[in-house]
């Protein structure tokens, strides 16, 4: 029962997150949330949607069936446009400034914590802090 009762509460908290990055992405992109969900396939409407299913899948780490089931769409089409994402943010300079701007305003609006980046610095932190004990050492 606690099983089924977990996969609400994380489904729940997916959905959640997915609401903030679209909401994030229409405000980076400039566009409604209706433009957002409909069919066109305008260059700006397709990137705003193209950088919310790659946070989805390479930050929040949700599968591919589950980004899909929320819009309605078939995972392969999430696959595709992750991979057109890969290459945009290696070419296309105005993509990826676009892109790490959505990126962190969603971070700030979940409260999103990289534990790799909390771990580089405290790593940092330490290093700081020894230099400054040793310096401290060799002036006495």
């Amino acid at each position: 029962m606690t099983n089924i009762g977990e996969k609400a509460i994380n489904l729940l908290e997916a959905n959640h997150k997915i609401k903030q990055a679209v909401e994030s992405a229409c405000l980076v992109s400039n566009i409604t949330e209706k433009e957002f969900y409909s069919k066109s396939r305008e260059r700006h409407l397709v990137d705003a949607r193209r950088m919310v299913y790659s946070f989805c899948r390479n930050t929040l780490n949700l599968s591919w069936l589950t980004i899909a089931k929320y819009f309605q769409i078939n995972h392969a089409t999430c696959i595709h446009h992750n991979k057109v994402h890969e290459q945009l943010v290696g070419f296309d300079k105005e993509y990826e400034r676009k892109y790490d701007g959505f990126s962190e305003l969603v971070k700030a609006e979940i409260g999103f914590v990289d534990i790799n980046s909390l771990i580089e610095e405290i790593k940092l932190a330490k290093q700081r802090n020894l230099q400054a004990i040793l310096a401290m050492r060799t002036d006495a």
